[in-house]
């Protein structure tokens, strides 16, 4: 079955679901918010970056530490 998770709103959403997304063998996209909303892009220490390419790295390390 191919997936696509619905991460529309904050960063915290976002790197979850690229986590989800890293061990699923048919996920297609990751749905993302482009909007500079700060409360969007704060609510976690380490906002996740978009590249010029629209790829994101899934993030690495300990937890999604919030503000």
């Amino acid at each position: 079955m191919d997936v696509c998770p619905h991460a529309w709103l904050t960063d915290l959403l976002s790197a979850a679901s690229l986590h989800v997304n890293a061990i699923l063998e048919r996920s297609l996209f990751l749905e993302y918010n482009v909007c500079d909303n700060p409360m969007l892009r704060e609510i976690i220490r380490n906002p996740v970056p978009m590249d010029k390419d629209g790829m994101m790295p899934v993030p690495q390390g300990r937890g999604w530490a919030s503000r």
